[in-house]
């Protein structure tokens, strides 16, 4: 994945992640994206536009299998809503082992989890 802006076109981000979904935060103030643990180390990532930082703010849980050891979870982002100026809500899927999911029949109603993020660092 690569962010250029688009005015100067200055790369401002590439990253070789095992993405799942990407989600633009209002007012291009960040990308957040999910990650894979399957070749990569699992979670929700934040990429601050403003002081090109990337960081993870969604932690895998099930860090417990030695085959997996950054973690097993599979995130799908599904929502981001306003918490304020620099704050948001993140709403997303959280499976919390990729090895008990079915892939072909992907549970997309599965209930949703919600974290508070701060866009400011």
């Amino acid at each position: 994945m690569a962010i250029v802006d688009r005015v100067t076109g200055k790369t401002l981000l590439v990253a070789n992640h095992d993405l799942v979904n990407m989600l633009w935060v209002a007012d291009g103030r960040g990308l957040l994206f999910a990650v894979s643990p399957i070749y990569d180390k699992p979670g929700i990532y934040l990429f601050d536009t403003r002081r090109r930082e990337t960081r993870r703010v969604v932690a895998p849980t099930n860090t417990s299998d030695l085959a997996y050891p950054d973690g097993t979870d599979w995130f799908v982002i599904c929502s981001l809503e306003s918490a304020g100026p620099d704050r948001g809500i993140v709403h997303y899927l959280h499976l919390p082992n990729v090895e008990k999911v079915d892939f072909r029949d992907f549970p997309y109603d599965a209930a949703q989890e919600a974290d508070t993020i701060s866009f400011g660092g």
